[in-house]
């Protein structure tokens, strides 16, 4: 019975793969992306909200109120960076080994990248509270927002292993086609930060340290969600628990067995560690950066006071909204790419990068005339500030560089899906690094607060210039080895 039991799992799990494999490989290519994309689009904003409902909610509590929550953002995508460079490396790797039909290999790497993503999540929290105070001080915090960036900043830390591993179990889904999964688990998170924020900040009177308090309940609820679907059988791979050939030792066993069995299962955890991590640093250098520049940002405002913070964290955290629409886009169109990149399908490969990059850029455009026409409407909604233009000046900056961000972004999701490494190390180290850098430390010194406020959308533009002509290649080499 036992037996049979086993078997009829086995199939069933078979079947799941089978089914998921032909959706992959032969639905339209446009509609396939725009499926997956729905949810991952929603799943990005709805974990986008959770610093933006906070900055939303403590806005009444004063500007230096808003500035903490702004600067607190880089620790957020410093979290965001570890998680993804966990769940994208095994995402990536799942959705090829998938396209291949190797089940057992991508459980594997699901199974290890949570484990990697738990220990990486806890040491960013026990390093962040044995240094808060001179952390917040290196964010760019001023001595009237640090109390209240050391009241949310404990709760953002305790939530760094939470949200870690919540990373990693939204990409596994994703890449195993289950995206609606992975939007339920982040979704419901979200709407319970946006019901928790007025109740605990006002309600209360916890003030910002609710707004904590909010997120990191939320974020416990979406981890608790997609690890019940992982553990539940829903999922085609699961969470491997151990070796199924693996068989406890007994007396009759030598302990020179069990140590040799140890030692190639510890060898084999290991290199599936480093492959998952070699294919995830991408998204470490894409995100990494953003905690970079957001840190830099803050450090260049603060010499103008908490007024210029506050605008320029405001819009930031609203060109965070439409960036997120376009990372969530991207990652409908990345299992697409990988799973039939390793499918060998490489003509799909090709419709999926044209149509992805050709929608991106029209939508990106099209949202940049709006942005530009409302930009001063959509800073008032943060509360009253001296800095407004300023802030209006930045956003409309991000608006016209929305296309051109667009290509980059796109370029770079497109060659790690396919195990291309070094390109999307070097396309997701421009925006925020190659062409950031420079820019951060001349603007501020010729435009002063103006050029803070102009610095990101610049380098975003030069970013997207210089990805052109890698995502242009990559089109024409899709069509000369294309196989249906």
């Amino acid at each position: 019975m036992k037996k049979d039991n086993i078997s009829n799992k086995a199939d069933n799990t078979k079947d799941k793969a089978q089914e998921n494999h032909v959706k992959m490989t032969q639905t339209p290519v446009p509609s396939l992306i725009l499926r997956l994309s729905c949810s991952t689009v929603v799943s990005m904003l709805a974990g986008t909200t959770y610093n933006i409902v906070d900055m939303y909610f403590v806005s009444d509590l004063g500007t230096s109120a808003v500035a903490a929550v702004g600067i607190l953002f880089s620790v957020l995508a410093m979290i965001q960076a570890v998680g993804y460079t966990f769940g994208m490396g095994a995402g990536s790797r799942i959705s090829r080994f998938l396209g291949e039909q190797k089940e057992k290999e991508a459980g594997r790497d699901a199974s290890a990248a949570v484990l990697m993503a738990l220990v990486a999540g806890l040491i960013l929290m026990a390093a962040g509270f044995l240094w808060q105070k001179p952390l917040i001080d290196f964010l760019g915090s001023t001595d009237t927002i640090e109390i209240y960036a050391l009241d949310y900043g404990f709760w953002i830390l305790l939530t760094a292993p939470v949200m870690c591993v919540s990373y990693v179990l939204n990409n596994v889904l994703r890449a195993e086609g289950m995206p609606v999964w992975a939007l339920v688990g982040i979704g419901s998170g979200a709407v319970l930060n946006a019901v928790l924020d007025p109740i605990l900040v006002s309600g209360l009177e916890l003030g910002i340290r609710g707004a904590g308090i909010a997120t990191f309940c939320g974020q416990s609820v979406s981890l608790a969600i997609m690890l019940i679907v992982m553990l539940s059988g829903k999922s085609v791979i699961g969470l491997n628990k151990a070796d199924s050939n693996y068989k406890p030792a007994g007396i009759r066993v030598k302990i020179e067995k069990i140590k040799r069995e140890d030692k190639q299962r510890f060898q084999a955890f290991r290199q599936t560690a480093i492959d998952i991590t070699r294919t995830g640093i991408p998204s470490f250098f894409r995100q990494g950066l953003v905690c970079v520049a957001t840190i830099l940002l803050n450090r260049a405002a603060r010499e103008y006071g908490d007024d210029v913070v506050a605008a320029i964290s405001v819009s930031n955290k609203v060109f965070a909204i439409l960036f997120a629409v376009m990372v969530g886009y991207g990652q409908g169109f990345a299992p697409v790419a990988g799973y039939n990149y390793g499918a060998k399908k490489n003509d799909r490969v090709r419709k999926a990068i044209i149509f992805t990059i050709l929608s991106q850029v029209i939508a990106s455009a099209v949202t940049g005339i709006l942005v530009w026409i409302f930009a001063s409407s959509i800073i008032s909604l943060f509360g009253e500030n001296a800095a407004l233009e300023l802030g209006v000046l930045s956003l409309r900056m991000h608006a016209v560089s929305l296309p051109f961000m667009a290509v980059c972004l796109v370029s770079g999701m497109l060659f790690q899906a396919i195990g291309e490494i070094g390109k999307a190390i070097l396309i997701s180290s421009t925006r925020q690094g190659i062409f950031f850098l420079p820019l951060i430390w001349l603007l501020p010194m010729y435009f002063q607060e103006n050029g803070v406020a102009v610095t990101q959308g610049i380098s975003d533009i030069l970013s997207g210039i210089f990805s052109l002509p890698f995502i242009l290649v990559a089109i024409h080499m899709c069509k000369k080895t294309g196989r249906k």
